[in-house]
């Protein structure tokens, strides 16, 4: 269960993630005011990026399967 878990958080920080890319789209940098706001936004979605993709190796690596669990497991041998 802790895998799916995780992917559900992951697909939340997606979603995030797009949705500060539709913003930064929409604001001009040729704006003095803008600016900052797109330095700040491109920053984070690049942290979160980094944390998804952290994320999703980290699930990978360790083969989180939930039909895998020790209890099922143990009532096929029986």
């Amino acid at each position: 269960m802790g895998g799916s878990l995780g992917l559900c958080v992951d697909y939340r920080h997606v979603v995030l993630v797009g949705g500060i890319f539709l913003v930064v789209g929409g604001l001009d940098i040729k704006k003095e005011k803008d600016q900052r706001k797109c330095l700040i936004l491109n920053d984070v979605s690049v942290i979160m990026v980094f944390l998804i993709t952290t994320i999703n190796i980290t699930i990978s690596g360790f083969g989180f399967d939930v039909s895998s669990s020790p209890d099922t497991n143990l009532k096929k041998q029986i």
